[in-house]
């Protein structure tokens, strides 16, 4: 099948333990999380199939994900990095039945470019706060929020999937420092 046919709901942060776990974010907007039996990880041209053999949630923010045939640390780490993705037609009886709309998160799944130009990381989801939205991005496994408005958009590459914004200096090494 080919990428038309996934949506990324994830990314894996990194290995957990030594038995082959691995630490991951799911969206927000996905429910029944306990019903997800694979995910796919992009490989090649295609997606392999990810047989979940246990998740379960890490409080505040990540899953703890267990797969099928993935039994150590060494294969654990080999999937550090990679998105999640569901297909398009599993995807609707995970998600939350609440609005997504707005102004930003048509832009969930987005590479994230600074003004020069350099990569940041993927956009994983927008979160809503009163009276304004943040980018959720992962840096080195940690959790960075960038603030999103009209005015820092430099630039949108639909066809792409990229977002070039006005970053502020600092901002993200207050975050992963």
């Amino acid at each position: 099948m080919t990428s038309d046919h996934y949506t990324k709901v994830g990314s894996i942060v990194k290995f957990h333990g030594l038995k082959g776990a691995v630490k991951t974010t799911l969206s927000n907007y996905l429910k029944n999380t306990e019903d997800i039996r694979c995910f796919f990880i992009p490989e090649g041209d295609g997606y392999i199939p990810y047989f979940v053999e246990q998740l379960s949630p890490l409080p505040p923010k990540f899953y703890f994900v267990k797969f099928e045939d993935v039994d150590s640390r060494e294969a654990a780490m080999l999937l550090a990095g990679a998105g999640l993705y569901l297909e398009k037609k599993e995807l609707e009886k995970h998600l939350e039945v609440v609005s997504v709309e707005g102004p930003f998160v048509h832009l969930i799944g987005f590479r994230l470019f600074d003004q020069t130009d350099t990569e940041i990381a993927t956009i994983e989801d927008i979160v809503d706060l009163p009276h304004h939205w943040l980018a959720q991005v992962f840096i080195d496994g940690k959790e960075v929020l960038i603030p999103m408005n009209d005015e820092v958009i430099l630039e949108t590459r639909m066809e792409e999937k990229e977002v070039k914004i006005e970053i502020s200096e600092g901002l993200i090494d207050l975050y992963i420092s």
